[in-house]
């Protein structure tokens, strides 16, 4: 066998109760349709086709593809895909997404996966980032990821999955997590984005504070500045890791509506 890369998070999960304890999660049945991404030898892909309508497979490593067309090209219900999950233009129709995901492109598929139309998912990923998506404030996990993710997903935390469960052994303890798309998102434009990000760079900093990096991105004026100020003044003496999404997300739309409103006159 080719020498697996940690860097670009080829870890094979071998442990066969974990397999099948994520299909279980997953509640995958005849009906289903799912995509699996990064697929690597096809030891979850195997589980997979006995219990759904289809599978869906997308890997990214040339040779494992070859693998896994030599080993799965008989089989009907299976759909080989060779690319980067997170730069093909799109994809077939599915209903369920299970996967081993790379850790690498943990946080891009994250956001990958807001724009697609899917019933759950249901993925191992690092403990550590697990623990981020369900946070609450005042704790150090809490940041960006936790409000981004929480609205957009109802977010569940199941088995944790030791190192020894995967070949070769990754250095941190992953986690089986489900994810639900919310019927109502929140809308992350790119200036929404901005503004999160300048809250929470800096988490432990006070919001008046962080909001002067993202004040100087968009070149404000005074006035506007000063009308942003009065419509938060609440906030502006408390630190970005004490405020609940809710009122980061007002925080969030006042600055949005202010700012374009100034664009538009």
């Amino acid at each position: 066998m080719k020498k697996l890369s940690r860097k670009k998070g080829q870890h094979f999960l071998i442990d066969e109760n974990t397999i099948k304890r994520e299909i279980q999660i997953a509640d995958v049945h005849t009906g289903d349709i799912v995509l699996e991404i990064g697929a690597g030898l096809g030891f979850l892909t195997r589980y997979l086709l006995k219990k759904a309508k289809k599978v869906i497979a997308i890997e990214l490593d040339k040779t494992f593809f070859k693998i896994l067309t030599s080993e799965f090209s008989h089989i009907d219900s299976l759909t080989l895909i060779q690319g980067d999950i997170l730069k093909l233009p799109e994809l077939p129709e599915f209903t369920k997404i299970v996967s081993n995901i790379p850790y690498c492109i943990t946080s891009p598929l994250f956001e990958k996966m807001t724009s697609w139309n899917f019933h759950s998912a249901t993925l191992i990923i690092q403990h550590d980032v697990a623990k981020r998506l369900v946070a609450n404030p005042k704790t150090k996990e809490y940041g960006k990821l936790t409000i981004f993710m929480k609205t957009n997903f109802e977010i569940s935390l199941f088995d944790i999955v030791p190192p020894e469960s995967f070949y070769p052994p990754p250095k941190v303890t992953s986690q089986i997590i489900q994810l639900i798309p919310l019927t109502t998102k929140f809308i992350w434009t790119p200036l929404a984005k901005s503004i999160l990000a300048a809250l929470f760079n800096r988490k432990h900093k006070k919001v008046k504070h962080n909001l002067k990096v993202f004040y100087n991105q968009q070149k404000l004026s005074s006035p506007i500045i000063q009308k942003i100020k009065n419509q938060i003044s609440e906030y502006l003496e408390r630190r970005s890791i004490e405020l609940s999404i809710e009122e980061v997300l007002y925080i969030i739309n006042t600055l949005v509506k202010t700012v374009m409103a100034d664009m538009n006159e």
